[in-house]
């Protein structure tokens, strides 16, 4: 586990992989890589969030709303 400025982010301790994070300031929220499942959980984006640290060939094709941080 590794801290950030009231984030707390949790890894895989076999592959270092970034599995799931919580932010001290939301504790019953709990952020999970999707690309850490196995299966469809059939959840769907609602927003796009961070999109000031998106990588330069990104696009964004649909019409969800879009966020530079993550909204209050």
């Amino acid at each position: 586990m590794r801290v950030f400025a009231g984030k707390k982010r949790c890894f895989c301790s076999n592959c270092g992989s970034h599995i799931y994070a919580y932010m001290a300031a939301k504790p019953d929220i709990v952020v999970l890589g999707m690309g850490t499942l196995d299966e469809d959980p059939k959840v769907r984006p609602i927003r796009h969030i961070w999109m000031s640290h998106r990588a330069p060939w990104y696009e964004v094709l649909d019409d969800l709303p879009t966020h530079d941080e993550m909204p209050a």
